[in-house]
């Protein structure tokens, strides 16, 4: 693989598995297909029924958000990105954007982050925040806090690591805070606020007694959009995400494992169409019964309305992937239809451009051996599908869990697949060009 940019373009799906080497892996990680990637798009969505069933928003005070604890960067600035892991990537506009990416520390993992001005061409090491890579956004994986996995920016110069600690800067990363917060799942700036998803504790499986809150950027008075989110009864609602479609519309998955042996598997999705005032609970999109029971497990969002699901099922017999799309917000759904995949390619991510294109991706795989990262395009709502990148690497077993898959509007996006590499579309997910983090 040499260093130099490398432009990907659609390719027919037929015959795409049996050029593919063998490799050795050690499978997924049980549960942790969402935990380290946000697909959401920034873009406004207009449009959408109400739900039947709704549900009532709160206005209360956020409990456990006390004052600010300060601490100052201690770590010097590091300029040797190469050798790290890209863990996140966050934008606010096409050519503006920050990294954070995971560095060995003795046996931790340490985030660093570092931001571009030229679209990701280029990037500069900021000082190193005070924390520690987590694996998870739950709180029982920190073992060392402050603890953190996910990085989000609202303006050019406020930004928050978060997942499961909480910290914030208002210089553009050169000095970070630590907040008194909550555990933190999920958190994503809109046009005017940002929201977060926080919890009590661990353990229900997964987080206990989710709660749903908001704050103007950079603010630590947070107000309570909706409390008490649960998901289906028969679920292990183990990961959820917050994921924004411009100022107004707010949806809230909440994902079962399917690794569990008991009870369906079903996603919650919590909806907003008026910037979290009021709320409807929408079941589990993908459909099914008995043996062709499907689970949701990634949703996306985008522009005019679009709402889009990746399904699969958990019984051999009916083994597969497929998506089924809304373009009213959830009110209704088109058919489903099935997504390519095989022995080599199972996709757990999903990200949409507009109405009618979608991509899906898979995640990288635990263990060694070769193993070939791959973007699969439809421009028709799923009905055909291309292969529009990809790219067979060495599997690094030191790496973190991590995958970023997303649009910042309807022409350019992002996907880290292989965490040394971004890739980057213009043209709404036709053609690629691979650079590497450095």
């Amino acid at each position: 693989m040499d260093n130099g940019d490398v432009v990907s373009e659609a390719t027919d799906v037929p015959g795409i598995a049996r050029d593919e080497q063998p490799f050795l892996w050690c499978g997924r990680l049980a549960g942790a297909a969402v935990v380290l990637v946000i697909v959401a798009s920034l873009a406004a969505s207009s449009g959408g029924a109400a739900a039947k069933r709704a549900v009532g928003s709160s206005g209360r005070a956020s409990l456990g958000t006390s004052a600010l604890a300060t601490v100052a960067a201690a770590s010097p600035r590091r300029t040797d990105l190469s050798s790290t892991y890209i863990v996140d990537l966050t934008w606010v506009s096409e050519d503006t954007g920050w990294a954070l990416s995971a560095a060995p520390c003795g046996r931790l993992l340490c985030p660093r982050i570092a931001a571009t001005v030229n679209g990701g061409r280029s990037w500069t090491a900021l000082p190193d925040p005070p924390a520690y890579l987590s694996t998870s956004s739950a709180a029982t994986y920190c073992t060392r806090p402050p603890c953190v996995d996910h990085l989000r920016f609202a303006t050019a110069t406020i930004g928050y690591l978060f997942g499961p600690s909480l910290l914030i800067t208002r210089d553009g990363g050169e000095t970070w805070t630590r907040v008194a917060s909550p555990p933190v799942e999920s958190l994503e700036p809109g046009p005017d606020t940002v929201v977060r998803l926080v919890y009590d504790h661990d353990g229900c499986p997964g987080p206990c007694q989710r709660t749903l809150e908001a704050a103007p950027a950079g603010s630590d008075h947070w107000r309570v959009l909706l409390a008490d989110l649960s998901a289906d009864t028969s679920s292990s609602a183990v990961n959820a995400q917050v994921i924004r479609a411009g100022a107004e519309v707010i949806y809230v998955p909440i994902y079962g494992n399917l690794a569990a042996g008991a009870g369906t598997q079903q996603t919650t999705i919590y909806r907003s169409l008026d910037a979290g005032r009021s709320w409807a609970r929408l079941a589990d999109p993908c459909g099914g019964a008995g043996a062709g029971l499907r689970d949701a497990i990634a949703i996306a969002a985008a522009p005019g309305g679009l709402l889009a699901a990746l399904c699969t099922t958990r019984n051999a017999s009916t083994y597969g992937y497929s998506v089924v799309s809304s373009t009213d917000d959830g009110a209704s759904w088109r058919a489903r239809r099935p997504v390519p995949a095989w022995a080599q390619f199972s996709p757990d991510h999903i990200a949409a451009a507009g109405p009618s294109t979608m991509v899906i991706t898979n995640s990288p795989a635990a263990g060694s051996g070769r193993y070939t990262y791959r973007l699969m395009l439809s421009s028709d709502g799923g009905k055909a599908w291309s292969s529009v990148a990809s790219d067979p690497e060495q599997l690094e077993p030191n790496a973190p869990y991590a995958t970023y898959l997303g649009f910042q509007d309807s022409l350019v996006g992002r996907w880290v697949g292989y965490q040394r590499l971004i890739w980057t579309t213009t043209d709404g997910g036709r053609h690629w060009t691979r650079r590497r983090f450095a």
